[in-house]
């Protein structure tokens, strides 16, 4: 994985590229025009295996009697935890190309990784409405909800990268009171998040490690 948080997006070019990955420029060109057109392929493999693992998770929720959308909604909250813990550059990358506001690569590059990131969106967004229609969330807009869940998380997660100046900042402690304040404010009872929160943990690293 290309090492965009030492380098930053602007620091990179095809050459400090294809040294990380022992290719020559030419070679990359081979495969793609540009650096952004490599950087929206990289991005896409990682939002394809976090669509993958939501995906197992989704399935896991409408299991029969075991079904548990909430559960499952919480364990998507833990896989974007275990992505910025295990998996720094990865989680640099996609952060950076998600959150910054200036257009990266070019428009026909994007179709590369915007159809994974609706397509993980959607997972989690039918996770919503499961929930919602087991009684486990009052209604509301699922896909708003969804998104803002993702990104919070996601941008709290982004303080990692300040805990080296102050060690008090706890990223991960976080990035897991907003997702349950929210899902709270939806409608979860704090007995259920309580209940299934060691859970959720459990169920996210073993669908990550099925997925592999």
């Amino acid at each position: 994985m290309i090492r965009a948080a030492e380098a930053g997006i602007d620091g990179l070019t095809m050459a400090s590229i294809g040294r990380l990955v022992d290719l020559t420029p030419a070679a990359l060109y081979r495969y793609f025009p540009n650096k952004g057109a490599l950087l929206a392929a990289a991005i896409a493999e990682v939002l394809r295996g976090q669509r993958a693992v939501a995906h197992r998770l989704s399935l896991l929720a409408r299991d029969g009697n075991r079904s548990d959308p909430l559960l499952a909604v919480m364990a998507v909250v833990e896989v974007q935890i275990s992505l910025a813990r295990d998996q720094p550059e990865a989680f640099a990358l996609m952060s950076v190309m998600l959150a910054d506001p200036r257009q990266l690569v070019d428009d026909p590059a994007h179709a590369a990784h915007v159809p994974e990131l609706v397509s993980l969106l959607v997972e989690l967004r039918a996770m919503v409405e499961d929930a919602v229609a087991m009684g486990q969330l009052r209604p509301g807009s699922s896909q708003d909800r969804a998104t803002t869940l993702i990104f919070a998380v996601v941008g709290l997660l982004h303080l990692r990268k300040l805990q080296r100046f102050r060690p008090s900042l706890e990223p991960e402690v976080l990035a897991r009171r907003a997702a349950a304040d929210l899902l709270r404010g939806w409608g979860a009872t704090d007995e259920g998040l309580q209940i299934r929160a060691a859970r959720a943990q459990r169920l996210a690293q073993q669908s990550i490690e099925e997925a592999r």
